[in-house]
């Protein structure tokens, strides 16, 4: 179930934009690479948001906070989920992308071999979800309604990849989801949480209550840009 739920989030984040470094198409870029997760530590959140609106303040979880302490929230609280759970990802230079996850024992293992491949256009890269081995199970709720979505076009996912740019800078690369990326998919993610049993699951409860703020704070916000941070690799360092 949790390593399902990181493979949605690891889809849902391939919504990001970035900026590239490069132009040449014939240079080998510097995302193929191995990226660890962020630390976590002060100088090295594992999660950003950027968030600016009319008060400088948001309604989070029944509190009123600045939009700095909204952000300081959201790294505390999804980004000691992400750092438990994904330990890297790989861009390998034959197109496929690699991540490091927990496995069911505990250990570190990787996702399936297949599930996602890249290709890089010029400053772009298109991330391409191959759903058939990601859930070999069958295809959870977010995914197969999102193909009744009209605002969502999955099939032009699946075929062509999601757009993606990049940010790399000293060693580090940012990956983000802007405002305008989320917003197709916050109804329906809203939607499927509060359709979830909480049953006085204090967790699953929280999230609901967070997860409508989200779609409020998004939608009110002028600009919205949350995402992943990663450290290059200690052996792919020069």
């Amino acid at each position: 179930m949790k390593k399902g739920l990181l493979y949605l989030f690891m889809l849902a984040l391939s919504c990001a934009a970035f900026t590239s470094c490069s132009d040449d198409d014939d240079d080998v870029s510097p995302l193929v690479n191995t990226w660890n997760t962020a630390t976590g530590d002060e100088n090295d959140p594992i999660i950003n948001v950027r968030l600016e609106n009319a008060t400088d303040s948001v309604m989070f979880i029944q509190n009123h906070i600045s939009n700095k302490d909204f952000g300081n929230v959201i790294n505390e609280l999804m980004g000691a989920y992400v750092k438990e759970y994904l330990f890297n990802v790989k861009f390998k230079a034959d197109g496929e992308l690699v991540a490091s996850i927990k496995g069911e024992d505990g250990q570190p293992t990787q996702s399936p071999a297949g599930a996602v491949s890249y290709k890089i256009k010029g400053d772009k890269v298109y991330l391409i979800p191959h759903l058939d081995v990601m859930f070999p199970d069958g295809l959870p709720s977010l995914t197969s309604r999102a193909s009744e979505n009209p605002a969502i076009d999955l099939d032009k996912i699946l075929k062509e990849g999601l757009p993606l740019n990049y940010k790399i800078t000293n060693n580090k690369l940012e990956a983000y989801v802007t405002r305008d990326m989320m917003q197709p998919f916050m109804g329906l993610i809203n939607e499927i949480v509060q359709g979830m049993d909480a049953n006085g699951d204090f967790m699953i409860m929280m999230m609901k209550m967070a997860m409508a703020d989200m779609v409020v704070i998004v939608n009110e916000s002028t600009k919205f840009e949350m995402g992943l941070n990663f450290n290059l690799a200690p052996s792919a360092q020069k």
